[in-house]
């Protein structure tokens, strides 16, 4: 294999993935994105050949962080659930915060992995700017730099006091547990009345 794929295997193990992942090259896209949910892959642009090794390693870890996270399926739940419940604005509310959430759990796992929060914010905005410049992308893909939630996920990168450490499935679990129970004592109390 050739340096880059080899450079690619070893994000992917770093990253989680044990499945493969296509990376391509597209003058369609202005943004690296991640496109797929059977078969991943990033899509890079054309403007990618010029980056340093630092930001190509950054994006294609924050884009392998959304594969992992099947972030693309997510998204695709969120989306049904609007069109189910589109006369209800929390679901709409749902969707947007779980896109912000989505940006800030890759961009926290890209730091954990070790790239300096402050050169990550400065890829972030760098790439943010090329974005603003030229909005060439599709809505059902995940991007690395949607300029609208830029500031506070600069914010959050260069909070040093933020907690980074992903939700344990130990923690995911007891947080299921105690809404089952509020669930069942609102349904009970519901009952008795």
């Amino acid at each position: 294999p050739t340096r880059r794929s080899s450079d690619l295997l070893e994000l992917c193990r770093e990253a989680g993935i044990r499945r493969v992942v296509r990376v391509h090259e597209s003058a369609r896209v202005s943004m690296p994105l991640t496109w797929g949910i059977l078969q991943p892959g990033v899509v890079l642009p054309p403007a990618a050949r010029e980056w340093s090794e630092a930001r190509l390693r950054t994006v294609l870890l924050h884009e392998l962080m959304h594969i992992e996270r099947r972030d693309l399926l997510a998204q695709g739940i969120a989306q049904a659930a609007c069109c189910l419940y589109w006369f209800h604005p929390l679901a709409w509310l749902a969707a947007r915060q779980l896109k912000v959430e989505r940006e800030r759990a890759c961009d926290d796992a890209v730091v954990l992995r070790g790239v300096p929060a402050a050169d990550y914010a400065g890829h972030l905005t760098d790439l943010a700017r090329a974005l603003a410049s030229n909005r060439g992308w599709t809505a059902a893909t995940v991007t690395m730099a949607e300029v609208g939630s830029l500031e506070s996920r600069v914010r959050a990168l260069l909070d040093a006091r933020r907690n980074r450490r992903p939700l344990t499935w130990r923690a995911a679990a007891a947080i299921g547990a105690a809404c089952a129970v509020v669930r069942s004592e609102e349904h009970t109390s519901e009952l008795q009345s």
